[in-house]
C-alpha cells in the first residue's frame, strides 16, 4: 500500500534479442480502455516482452492511441474484416509471436505490476507448460459483483472451470503441441476453456 505508484518505460529502439514473454491484446473499437491495458503492461516490473495488440476488424483510432505510446516493443496488426470474437486476433497474434512464453490480456482489464514477473518465476520454478494467477473481477458500480478466480489446488488444474484468459500465460510451443484457439462456432464451449481443457487432456503441467 506504501510502494510508489509505477511508473511507465518506454523503449524507443527496437530490442535485438528475441523477448521472454509475448502478450497479446485482442481489441474491437474500445480505444479508451485499450490505453489503459496497455499502460499496465509497460508499468511491469518485468520488461523483457512485446506488445501484439490485434485489431478484429477496427474501425475506431485505436491505432492511433497503440502508436501514440512510441514503444518499439508494441506491434499493431488488424484483420481485415471482424469475426466477432478475440479467437481470430488471438490466432493471429500466436502467428506473429516471438517470445518463449505468450500471455493473454483483454482490452478491458489491468494487470497488477508484478503479474508477468510472478507468472514467468512460477512456470519456470515448476517447469510447467501453463501459469495462471489470481484475477479479480468487479462488475460496474451498484452491481456488487465481485468474483475471484485463477488459482487451482496445487494438484493441478483439471479443467472443471476455465481459467479467465487475462490471469493466463503458457510457453509457446504448446501451441505447436494442442493446437491454436477453435473458432467460437465450432466448439460447444468458450473457446478460452476449450484451449485450457485441450492442455489438460495432453497431459500438460498447470501451476497457479
Amino acid at each position: 500500500m506504501t510502494r510508489p505508484r509505477p511508473g511507465i518505460r518506454i523503449v524507443r529502439e527496437r530490442p535485438n534479442s528475441e523477448p521472454l514473454v509475448s502478450i497479446i491484446i485482442a481489441t474491437y473499437n474500445w480505444s479508451s480502455v485499450l490505453r489503459l491495458a496497455i499502460h499496465s503492461v509497460l508499468w511491469q516490473t518485468h520488461q523483457d516482452f512485446e506488445i501484439l495488440v490485434g485489431g478484429d476488424g477496427c474501425t475506431d483510432d485505436s491505432e492511433a492511441v497503440v502508436q501514440s505510446f512510441g514503444d518499439a516493443r508494441i506491434r499493431w496488426h488488424n484483420l481485415s474484416s471482424n469475426s466477432g470474437h478475440q479467437t481470430a486476433p488471438n490466432n493471429a497474434g500466436l502467428r506473429l509471436a516471438r517470445g518463449r512464453y505468450i500471455a493473454y490480456l483483454g482490452h478491458d482489464d489491468i494487470w497488477h505490476p508484478d503479474h508477468l514477473r510472478t507468472l514467468v518465476a512460477a512456470i519456470i520454478l515448476d517447469k510447467a507448460d501453463f501459469a495462471s494467477s489470481l484475477v479479480e473481477m468487479i462488475g460496474p458500480l451498484g452491481s456488487n459483483y465481485r468474483e475471484v478466480a485463477g488459482i487451482h489446488p496445487s494438484g493441478g488444474y483439471r479443467g472443471a472451470k476455465g481459467l479467465p484468459v487475462s490471469g493466463v500465460l503458457h510457453r509457446r510451443d504448446v501451441v505447436s503441441r494442442i493446437g491454436e484457439w477453435k473458432d467460437y462456432r465450432e466448439v460447444w464451449r468458450n473457446p478460452d476453456v476449450d484451449f485450457e481443457y485441450r492442455g489438460v487432456e495432453a497431459g500438460m503441467k498447470f501451476v497457479s
